[in-house]
């Protein structure tokens, strides 16, 4: 019995060592095929010619896309001379205001490159800084009479101007273009008022300086990469007391709208390229319009606030780009 129990015993043991053994040989040759299996994967990619990811629709997207990117800034300077018509709504104003002219320097950096999806398409950026006088006398048509009143301002600030254009040829350009600016502004009146209402408003603005917004739409017109001509639409405002948290939440209204045009025009010029530019201009201009109608009676729309000194027309352009 003994003897029986110890020969199933050494058995038991061989079989166990002979189990091992060969796991660990098969073990041993999967290892070996997967380094051969790796090799061959080095071996193609080391094949692979560079003329293959040229080739490659993933890998243009990446060098495209980087080259695309890249933008140079070239200081620009700007000349721009306007007719405005003042006003202020007639809740709070019974007068008339004299027609003014504007004169306006501006000194920032313009940007154009061409645009990824198509290169006959254009994306513009200019940043500037601005002083200008807005004023009766410098109006092309100086109006006889005292029962209008004439208005000074004397305003300075800082815009940024974004668009899409048509490449024309090598340096020639038109660009559509949409402008958003804050500015602060020293406002003066000639003339008596009215009547005290049109009075209170005129004392609420006058011997002081003001906080306002502006934005504004055109056109521009580049020649030989570093003179444009331009033509263009502008609405200012100029409110009698700057209430940041009012203003903030009228600033989240628009810039809501805008954003959403920014989000989907790439889109736009990918499926319509050549209605991209146009689409872009209408969407921002008409929101920026409309915004400031509703706020032609609420400078803080949609907040009830005190109405805007308003000042509106259209302006021609000179610039010189470095």
């Amino acid at each position: 019995m003994r003897l029986k129990t110890i020969y199933l015993i050494l058995l038991f043991s061989f079989f166990s060592l002979s189990n091992i053994a060969l796991s660990q040989v098969e073990s041993a040759e999967e290892s070996d095929s997967t380094k051969v299996e790796e090799n061959t994967k080095w071996d193609d990619f080391d094949n692979v010619e560079e003329s293959d990811f040229e080739n490659d629709e993933g890998w243009n997207y990446w060098v495209n896309s980087s080259k695309f990117t890249y933008k140079i800034e070239h200081p620009t300077i700007e000349v721009v001379y306007g007719i405005m018509k003042p006003s202020i709504d007639k809740s709070e104003f019974d007068g008339e205001f004299h027609q003014v002219g504007a004169v306006e320097l501006r000194l920032g950096y313009t940007s154009i490159k061409e645009n990824f999806f198509n290169e006959n398409i254009t994306e513009y950026d200019n940043s500037y800084f601005f002083l200008g006088n807005v004023s009766e006398e410098i109006s092309t048509n100086q109006e006889v009479g005292d029962d209008k009143i004439a208005s000074d301002a004397w305003r300075l600030g800082f815009a940024w101007s974004d668009g899409y254009g048509y490449n024309l040829a090598d340096g020639y350009n038109i660009i559509l273009y949409h402008t958003k600016g804050m500015m602060w502004s020293k406002l003066d009146f000639r003339n008596e008022a009215p009547n005290q209402k049109s009075k209170a408003a005129m004392d609420a603005y006058g011997d002081a300086v003001r906080f306002g917004n502006m934005f504004e739409s055109g056109i521009k017109i580049h020649l030989f990469d570093y003179i444009a001509l331009g033509g263009s639409f502008q609405r200012s405002m100029v409110y009698p007391r700057h209430m940041f948290w009012y203003w903030t939440a009228s600033e989240i209204v628009s810039g809501f709208g805008h954003v959403l045009v920014d989000t989907f025009i790439d889109d736009i010029i990918e499926a319509s390229p050549y209605a991209g530019p146009f689409v872009y201009a209408i969407l921002h201009t008409g929101i920026s319009y409309g915004m400031s109608e509703l706020q032609r009676k609420d400078m803080n729309w949609p907040i009830d606030t005190h109405a805007p000194f308003f000042n509106e027309g259209f302006q021609v352009s000179f610039s010189f780009a470095f």
